[in-house]
């Protein structure tokens, strides 16, 4: 069996997470996927205890990073598969993934867009309409980790993750993806869970401002950006 998908997972010093996240990702058949670990260099234990477990991982690092996106394009390169998705230690993948793999990774897509369980809330985020990009790219994707299947080759129609975004470098990608016409699939399966742990008010911030940077940056207009910039900072005032 060709395996045609790459499971991504970045980690720093979360070693209380490992073997959780080795236990659910046993959810996904072994036979159909590859795992990549890179992990930032921790000082907690973490990169021991996913070396106690190299057997099932197809490459694992440890070295000294400059942020998320910096790994993440770093970890692609090491990717075979015709298709990656990345998964947070602290997320968790559905059986229901195998399917996915199965039934949508042999039709040449650029994205393939799935559910996602949000935890702790338990609440169900599903893939919005294409056209909603120019307005609010990120209700196009239920979200970048776990919820979003990718085709490997397609950095090289539409870039890496831009390291200048601090927080969406992965909304620079995949709303080039929407905007030029990429190929999608959309997927009524749950994927799987990401964690909303860590989320903070300076990191909502910060997301409202990038978002409203990448939109311009890739030809929307401005004056309704901004509008919709001023809306976002209103409406989440007392968290900022």
């Amino acid at each position: 069996m060709t395996k045609k998908l790459t499971i991504i997972t970045l980690s720093y010093n979360c070693v209380d997470y490992v073997d959780t996240f080795l236990k659910n990702i046993c959810k996904v058949d072994s036979r159909l996927f590859d795992l990549i670990v890179f992990d930032g260099a921790s000082t907690d234990g973490t990169y021991e205890k996913f070396l106690e477990n190299k057997k099932s991982i197809k490459h694992l690092k440890s070295e000294p990073d400059r942020g998320f996106y910096f790994a993440l394009n770093k970890a692609i390169k090491y990717v075979e598969t015709e298709y990656y998705m990345v998964l947070g230690v602290d997320d968790s993948p559905n059986e229901l993934l195998n399917k996915a793999i199965q039934d949508h990774l042999h039709f040449e897509s650029d994205l393939i867009l799935g559910c996602t369980r949000l935890e702790p809330s338990g609440k169900l985020k599903v893939p919005g309409p294409r056209w909603l990009h120019p307005y609010s790219w990120g209700r196009c994707i239920s979200h970048h980790s776990v919820g979003t299947i990718i085709k490997t080759d397609s950095h090289k129609k539409f870039g890496f993750y831009d390291t200048a975004y601090s927080m969406l470098a992965d909304g620079k990608f995949i709303k080039s993806i929407f905007k030029l016409n990429g190929k999608i699939i959309y997927s009524d399966l749950e994927f799987g869970t990401f964690s909303e742990g860590g989320m903070s008010s300076k990191s909502t911030f910060i997301s409202i401002i990038e978002s409203f940077r990448l939109q311009i940056e890739l030809g929307e207009n401005f004056f309704l950006q901004l509008l919709i910039l001023c809306f976002r900072l209103i409406k989440n005032r007392q968290g900022l």
